[in-house]
């Protein structure tokens, strides 16, 4: 599994749940690391502003060295740590020096004006880290297991970064694999695009229909072809092609058949682009219920 997991926590009440889910994907004699980061900008008295912020950081260090002790044990050492300044840029600091396999860390899921306005720091670190994050969520299961996992894939590549992990997880734990890929049929134009430019020898059909149906059947081969090259890695997989947008099947599909961690990979949208285009894995992470493995694109080996 991973040897090098950052816990960014901001000790809620989640926070027990996500240790769970840390410990449940760590190695043996694997190293986690639990990170607080106390924002100097906030809620500071005006009149001892620094005697504040220091009671205030071996308060916190104490309840660190507290959950510490008790998840640490003879094939798992928990370190901790105690930082201030900003949450998402101490955590991607801490990522870049560390240099951690995997980052868990909770998420509050806000929503509407709050979350546009002030933004996640779980999404801001997925959005910038190079590396695997994992974002749980209220409602994550009280004994976590790794018993079904899931890969929302697009087709585009079987040697994506997130079917790598996939694959790699699978054969880890050896837990029933769920691979998913949702499209709108509605959107028809884009999906032949994609498929008509993938360089495949495909015929193009004449009319609506037939290239809905057409596109349909081409998605069907593409993800048999990725179950069967799981299979052959003796995997036991359930493929299944969704007709819903892709957020809200792939997150559906998890809570009907009770998965317990999705995988998705993403481009790494940024400025303009992501802000129009959203980001399937960003709107994926905001529905989903149970934990959710982001590979980057470009991630580490």
């Amino acid at each position: 599994m991973y040897q090098k997991i950052l816990v960014p926590t901001d000790l809620c009440e989640l926070t027990h749940e996500i240790l769970d889910v840390a410990r449940k994907l760590a190695a043996p004699d694997a190293e986690l690391c639990l990170m607080h980061v106390l924002d100097d900008q906030y809620f500071v008295p005006f009149d001892q502003p620094v005697r504040y912020l220091d009671d205030r950081e071996n308060e916190l260090g104490q309840q660190l060295d507290e959950l510490a002790r008790s998840y640490g044990s003879d094939k798992l050492t928990v370190t901790s740590e105690v930082t201030r300044g900003s949450a998402y840029r101490k955590v991607l600091t801490k990522i870049d020096a560390w240099k951690p396999d995997i980052v868990v860390m909770g998420s509050h899921g806000r929503k509407g004006v709050m979350r546009f306005l002030l933004g996640s720091v779980a999404e801001r670190v997925v959005r910038e880290s190079p590396v695997l994050t994992v974002i749980v969520k209220t409602g994550v299961k009280k004994k976590f297991a790794l018993d079904k996992i899931a890969l929302a894939t697009d087709l585009e590549s079987p040697d994506a970064p997130s079917m790598h992990e996939f694959n790699r997880l699978l054969t880890a734990t050896a837990a029933e694999g769920h691979l998913v890929h949702a499209y709108d049929r509605s959107n028809w134009m884009d999906h032949w695009a994609r498929a008509y430019g993938s360089g495949e020898e495909v015929e193009p059909p004449q009319g609506a229909e037939q290239i809905i149906d057409a596109t349909e059947r081409h998605r069907r081969a593409q993800l048999a072809k990725e179950a069967e090259m799981l299979r052959g890695d003796g995997h036991k997989i359930q493929a299944e092609l969704i007709d819903d947008e892709p957020w809200d099947g792939v997150t559906k599909y998890c809570e009907k058949h009770a998965i317990d961690l999705l995988i998705t990979g993403t481009h790494r949208y940024h400025g303009f682009d992501r802000l129009v285009l959203g980001s399937v894995a960003e709107r994926i992470l905001r529905l989903a219920k149970c934990p959710v493995l982001v590979v980057p694109h470009l991630v580490k080996e």
